[in-house]
């Protein structure tokens, strides 16, 4: 989970994967904040395949363990709608191989990874982790939906951090060519089981 640091402010994002997060850990560095506890393949290639969990994507019940929760000035994370989030997730992982976004393959590939989550809620680096496990009862908790820019406006007013109005998006699925989340197709059945495992997530968020 990145740490931001600047002028003697500390906050915690949450980063919960597939919600816009990339976007906001640039837009913090770009405005000259410093982060700690994050390192990526590309920051860290080394360190990196050394983790279980990398430490962009630590859920709450580490984060309790780890840090002085009550030294933060503020901490939030970004939810979406959890078929979107694994339509995302297809994307990022399958949109260069052959049939890809096609319905059979799309549930072969469903069936399979949601089977490793039920024995590893860590799978693919704590990708799939249901969200609510991420969230921290000191957190704001901003949804994806409303919009990027929204959030960090109300973060920067409530807690007084001098954030950019802009936030260039950044990572989409479909970035470069090729399958994007809304090629997905995806039958009602495999829906429905997506659906019934984050059935919490709706529950918690307030999606439909």
């Amino acid at each position: 989970m990145p740490i931001f640091t600047r002028d003697g402010q500390s906050v915690l994002f949450v980063h919960v994967p597939k919600t816009g997060g990339t976007s906001i850990e640039r837009m913090f560095i770009r405005a000259g904040w410093d982060v700690g506890l994050r390192a990526t393949p590309h920051t860290h290639p080394e360190q990196s395949r050394l983790h279980r969990i990398p430490p962009q994507h630590l859920h709450a019940a580490l984060l309790r363990e780890m840090l002085r929760l009550g030294r933060f000035d503020a901490m939030f994370l970004l939810t979406r709608d959890p078929l979107m989030r694994f339509r995302s997730e297809y994307v990022m992982r399958n949109k260069r191989r052959p049939g890809a976004g096609r319905a059979g393959h799309v549930e072969s590939w469903t069936h399979d990874l949601l089977a490793r989550l039920e024995g590893n809620p860590a799978v693919l680096d704590n990708h799939l982790r249901p969200q609510h496990e991420f969230v921290l009862p000191q957190a704001r908790v901003y949804r994806f939906e409303d919009g990027l820019e929204a959030a960090v406006a109300d973060l920067s007013a409530r807690f007084s951090l001098d954030l950019p109005a802009e936030v260039p998006h950044t990572l989409e699925s479909g970035a470069g060519g090729g399958l994007s989340s809304r090629d997905v197709e995806m039958t009602d059945k495999v829906a429905a089981r997506i659906r019934a495992v984050y059935a919490r997530d709706y529950e918690v968020f307030g999606y439909a």
